[in-house]
């Protein structure tokens, strides 16, 4: 008797009001990840880039001072 109560009780139940967890669960949860994914690797990109080219480097190794040789290397 107890489960026919259960599913009376489930059927009872208005399927629009479970719409707005359905929605969040499947669609705005997977968004906030991917977007921070996306946020983490265009963060990493941005301190990753350089803006000098080859030659650049090879003239700070050839005539910089003693601080500027080291990195360039």
């Amino acid at each position: 008797m107890d489960k026919l109560v259960e599913r009376e009780a489930a059927a009872a139940r208005n399927p629009l009001s479970t719409t707005p967890a359905i929605a969040v669960q499947f669609f705005l949860i997977p968004l906030l990840v991917v977007g921070a994914t996306v946020l983490v690797y265009l963060g990493f990109r941005s301190l990753l880039s350089e803006n000098r080219s080859a030659g650049e480097y090879l003239t700070d190794i050839r005539s910089g001072g003693s601080n500027r040789r080291w990195p360039a290397a």
